[in-house]
């Protein structure tokens, strides 16, 4: 469990260190988060949950989630998918069981309204 989380930090700190390096504008990280935003991304996450009911072992939740625009004639969509991997202590010893979760992918409509700061 030790080895696990300790990758867990080490590849956050790589990868934290990696993008880390590129100074941000306002602009970048309103567009990062902007779930509309009209830029491929890759996106890396991993959810530590530290407390359990009933149980006093940790679990992860680590997302790999994927993000395109592309277009279908003369209309703008934003493709979305996320696949996680969950690593969670089962009963009734604690021992870790990890695997894919469900993954998810949708296809969202966009309308230009003219203005940035609303979206449709």
């Amino acid at each position: 469990m030790r080895l696990k989380k300790k990758l867990i930090l080490y590849v956050g700190v790589i990868l934290f260190g990696v993008t880390g390096v590129h100074n941000a504008s306002a602009d970048d990280a309103a567009q990062a988060n902007n779930p509309l935003a009209n830029m491929t991304a890759f996106n890396v996450q991993s959810y530590y949950i530290g407390e359990l009911t009933d149980s006093d072992y940790d679990a992860n939740q680590f997302w790999l989630r994927y993000a395109k625009p592309f277009s279908i004639g003369n209309s703008s969509w934003l493709l979305r998918a996320s696949l996680p991997f969950n690593s969670f202590p089962t009963p009734p010893d604690g021992s870790t069981e990890s695997g894919l979760g469900d993954f998810n992918a949708f296809a969202a409509y966009l309308i230009d309204t003219g203005n940035p700061a609303i979206s449709l």
